[in-house]
Formats: C-alpha cells, sequence, structure tokens
C-alpha cells in the first residue's frame, strides 16, 4: 500500500522564519495527516502516542491491579475491592467489560509460598471476579499481596 499523505510540506526550510501564519501552516499539515493515518489504520483507545492503547483482532481493555495484605488497592484503577474472608477478595470492573475477561493473578513477591486462584465454584463475569490467595504448602486461605491483570473486549 502506497501511502499519499495530504500534507508534505512539514518542515521550516533553513533560514526560514517561524512566523504565526507558518506554524499555523504546519500544525494543520499535521493534523490532516494525522486524520489520513487514522482513517488508514483506527486507533483503539485513544490517540497516536496514547500508553492506553492495546492492540487485538478486538478493541481490548486490560485492567490490573495490586491488592494488599489488608485486602485494599495498592496499585491499578479501573475496579473496586470487597474482602469477604481471609485471603478473599471480590474484584468488581468499572466499567464492566462487554463480556467475560480472561483474568490471571498471582501471589505477590512477599512469599514464596502464596498462590493465587479464581474462588471454586466461581467464574469471571464481565464485573467481578472472585480471587483466594492461599498458602500452596498446605493449602490454607491466607493473607498475602494479590497481583491480577484482566483483559477483554471493550
Amino acid at each position: 500500500m502506497a501511502l499519499k499523505f495530504p500534507s508534505n510540506n512539514l518542515l521550516l526550510k533553513p533560514g526560514e522564519e517561524p512566523t504565526p501564519q507558518r506554524l499555523a501552516e504546519l500544525f494543520a499539515g499535521i493534523q490532516q495527516n494525522y486524520d489520513y493515518l487514522a482513517g488508514l489504520f483506527p486507533l483503539q483507545g485513544g490517540a497516536i502516542g496514547d500508553p492506553k492503547i492495546v492492540r487485538g483482532s478486538e478493541a481490548l481493555r486490560v485492567v490490573r491491579g495490586t491488592i494488599s495484605t489488608s485486602g485494599a488497592t495498592s496499585v491499578g484503577t479501573g475496579f473496586s475491592l470487597t474482602a469477604i474472608g481471609t485471603g478473599e477478595v471480590k474484584i468488581t470492573f468499572s466499567p464492566a467489560f462487554a463480556s467475560t475477561p480472561t483474568v490471571v493473578a498471582s501471589g505477590g513477591a512477599t512469599s514464596a509460598a502464596l498462590a493465587v486462584k479464581v474462588l471454586g465454584g466461581s467464574t469471571p463475569s464481565k464485573s467481578e471476579v472472585t480471587l483466594v490467595a492461599f498458602n500452596s504448602t498446605t493449602g490454607a486461605a491466607t493473607a498475602g499481596l494479590i497481583e491480577f491483570v484482566a483483559i477483554g473486549p471493550r
């Protein structure tokens, strides 16, 4: 595919003064080229250079977080937490995903024996998931740092 940019006069020539009129022309040309590229390659989730853009064959959204040993949010946005019991926490996504996301979770670096799983009998929904931290040696639920990533359709 050959790209044919609408504006190719986007540089000041050596010695050229950056007058307000010339700067306005440069910025207008940049916007024309941006609009041209955006029409060819639609962006999902933001503008060029936006670190929040996630690309895939579908429009995706990523929510990630770190949950402290007390069940509070340490890192992340786009979700709220409800502590249910020892090591058990319900994550509610806000806004909800368009359909059920894939959720991956692990124990933080606080303990080598800490593991995390989706609570038995519970499956993630488009709006929430319940995780439980447990001691991988004894199997007992335990408070611990939980890190998670949820990826799903917008």
